[in-house]
């Protein structure tokens, strides 16, 4: 099916992109032609659109297009680069409002694009009118189908005006729309960085702590990293030496990253998504990155990670974002990840299980205010530890809103005198929280077996063992979440009973012996 041209601009006619008296359909997906932005005398832009293309109807021919998952705020550096190439690109967003970007990261763009043997591109700032909120709703809708269908994705960190070296701060890793699109297809995921091409004089030698790196050059001047390889070398994972083909001498060159920043629960909640072994660590890290991640609209939270976790929310920004979260808890009770955010954060009883949210901060890091401080939210997630396999069985209807949550799990009675705090399993057997400082509530919950991993692309896991929450009454009567998480034998788990307790909502819930 070939693309039908809608919109043609040309760089030296120095007009703005807009898509005021254009043909276009609501929804549908539009693609650059990679060969004409890389005209040899004049960079063009010219847009069709490809109307009628279902993704998901076998057999579909979709076009090889290649996907730029970028930062709308550039960094210091791309600021610098784009001035100094002076070849503006204005993007009209309507109500006389204008994004700048530049001719220069776009033609590098499409140089990558090229080099991957992609024949199209996707940029949201060309491809999506920004001036229509109706086409705006439909294509965030089927956005992560644009990513997961897409030959390749190429991340450029500091923006799409100009490619960056990774020794240079960016703000991509912060934003909440990148995620999904560094995850959803992670085998074809590359990071665009400024790198000199290799002198033929000398030969080049690679010690790595990581997996096997390689340092793929599209022109003198840029490289194509995979997303996975460059995380790995964020902390001097990476030494490079070249040595001279006639002398033998040895130089160091240097390799530094830090375009991901150093922020290290949200880089391993990417980790965690684009590595981990089971269906529930990759959801328990997407979670954990609503929790840390922003944007410029709160409900881009739920929007920017739902089809990771295999939920299609209709867009509607007329919603609240705790509405959004809670139904977004209560699709994917099956897997239910948000149980496994981090420890010690507040809890709210009208959520359940749901962690309290941190406050939204637009284009900025989400935190809680903790008496009359601010607390960044990363300070409560965990970075250490994912539930592997879930336990406890969340019995919530979808439809519930503020009424707690109802669960089925192995539930055990705290045993607490002045000598010590224990449990009990069903044979008898105890066992002694004494070396605990955290031990809170009067009973403990079963979640689920947890692993302890190191680093992610290595498979470094370590079984945990089951891990369990404590809850306790409230002044108010109804059953609550509280302070750490711990684990205990996995024999206290094997034969023993199943109770239902609703945790949260209403006061007065009562344990129900399992009959499922």
């Amino acid at each position: 099916m070939p693309g039908i041209p809608i919109q043609r601009l040309r760089e030296r006619e120095k007009k703005d992109w807009s898509y005021a008296s254009v043909h276009w359909t609501p929804g549908e997906l539009r693609l650059i032609t990679v060969s004409d932005v890389l005209a040899a005398r004049d960079a063009t832009i010219i847009l069709s659109e490809w109307r009628g293309l279902d993704f998901s109807k076998p057999g579909e021919r979709i076009p090889k297009y290649a996907t730029i998952s970028h930062s709308w705020s550039p960094s210091k550096e791309v600021e610098r680069l784009s001035a100094a190439a002076n070849r503006p690109l204005r993007i009209d967003l309507g109500n006389n409002k204008h994004h700048e970007i530049s001719w220069q990261g776009l033609v590098e763009a499409a140089k990558a694009a090229q080099h991957l043997q992609c024949v199209f591109l996707w940029l949201d700032l060309v491809c999506v009118h920004q001036d229509s909120s109706e086409d705006k709703k439909l294509q965030i809708q089927h956005m992560g189908q644009v990513y997961q269908h897409s030959t390749a994705v190429i991340v450029m960190p500091g923006g799409v005006s100009a490619v960056q070296g990774p020794e240079h701060y960016a703000p991509w890793i912060t934003r909440a729309w990148t995620l999904q699109e560094a995850t959803l297809s992670p085998s074809n995921v590359y990071v665009l960085i400024r790198a000199s091409k290799r002198d033929p004089n000398y030969d080049y030698e690679m010690i790595t702590t990581g997996p096997q790196y390689d340092i793929d050059n599209v022109d003198d001047t840029i490289a194509l990293s995979k997303l996975q390889s460059l995380l790995s070398c964020r902390k001097s994972g990476l030494k490079i030496t070249k040595v001279d083909k006639v002398t033998k001498e040895r130089i160091d060159v240097p390799f530094i990253v830090k375009c991901f920043g150093n922020d290290e629960p949200l880089i391993t909640a990417l980790e965690g998504v684009l590595s981990g072994h089971t269906d529930a660590m990759k959801k328990s890290a997407a979670w954990r990155s609503i929790w840390l991640r922003t944007s410029t609209k709160s409900q881009d939270m739920v929007f920017s990670v739902m089809h990771l976790l295999g939920v299609n929310i209709k867009v509607d920004y007329h919603r609240t974002r705790d509405e959004l979260i809670l139904e977004l808890a209560r699709r994917t009770k099956s897997f239910p990840s948000w149980l496994d955010i981090g420890e010690d954060i507040p809890y709210n009883s009208r959520f359940g299980l749901v962690p309290d949210l941190p406050i939204f901060h637009s284009n900025d890091t989400p935190s809680y205010k903790i008496g009359c401080q601010m607390v960044p939210a990363n300070k409560f997630t965990v970075t250490g530890t994912y539930i592997t396999e879930y336990d406890i069985k969340i019995k919530t209807s979808v439809d519930t809103t503020f009424e707690g949550d109802l669960i089925c799990a192995h539930i055990f009675l705290i045993d607490q005198n002045s000598t010590y705090v224990s449990i009990s399993s069903h044979t008898g057997e105890k066992y002694d929280f004494r070396e605990l400082d955290h031990v809170a509530g009067s009973y403990v919950v079963v979640l689920g077996d947890a692993q302890v991993y190191g680093l992610s692309h290595l498979g470094l896991y370590q079984f945990a063992g089951p891990q369990v929450m404590f809850i306790g009454k409230s002044n108010q009567g109804e059953w609550e979440r509280l302070g750490k998480r711990t684990t205990i034998p996995k024999s206290f788990v094997n034969g023993a009973r199943r109770w239902h307790l609703t945790i949260g909502g209403p006061p007065g819930s009562q344990f129900t012996p399992c009959d499922c």
